[in-house]
């Protein structure tokens, strides 16, 4: 969040954040993860993007349905690989509805995380988004994969719903997840 914050102060953005491009330094004497390093730089823009990137699984609602890249396109891939992270579970993947379209994609992300709001629409995704609300809670899809003894886990989970959250306007910043970090997860 620290590198995404400094990144979007200077009006730049990644585009592909996902697990496969983060890396994790960790300390041999204790076993735990110190540090983790944002890499593949490859499609960052230095303003918004107006061409599709990002692996499907991490892309942000508002990519798909043609809008810019910007900073809270990447925070809702962040959220997504911190979702993967605490769950093991892929949001798009290891769920009821397993997609492969743009279109079943935004149907899964309105039923995690729905409605959509109306200005976000457009004509054609009206059609087939304007009925799709939310039907199941972290906790119907997850719960099985999260250790909540662990501390900082309902912090942790707190956090990466107000990552992802689908109108970009209302989604957490990369400083306010800094402030906002739980002290008991070892991984951030």
């Amino acid at each position: 969040a620290e590198i995404l914050s400094q990144f979007h102060d200077n009006g730049f953005y990644h585009g592909d954040i996902k697990p496969h491009n983060v890396l994790l330094n960790y300390s041999r004497a204790s076993i735990n993860y110190k540090t983790m390093t944002l890499c593949d730089f490859g499609l960052s823009s230095n303003g918004p993007a107006n061409y599709l990137c990002s692996t499907s699984q991490y892309r942000a609602p508002e990519v798909f349905l043609g809008g810019m890249w910007a900073g809270p396109s990447d925070i809702w891939s962040l959220g997504c690989c911190f979702l993967e992270m605490l769950t093991g579970a892929k949001i798009h993947v290891d769920h009821p509805i397993f997609c492969s379209t743009d279109e079943e994609f935004l149907k899964s992300i309105g039923l995690f995380f729905g409605p959509y709001p109306d200005e976000m629409l457009t004509k054609d995704s009206h059609k087939f988004l304007k009925n799709v609300t939310k039907k199941y809670s972290f906790r119907d899809l997850f719960d099985s994969n999260l250790d909540y003894s662990v501390a900082g886990m309902a912090e942790a989970l707190d956090l990466v719903r107000k990552m992802l959250v689908i109108d970009p306007n209302q989604r957490i910043s990369a400083k306010n997840i800094i402030a906002e970090l739980p002290s008991g997860i070892k991984c951030w």
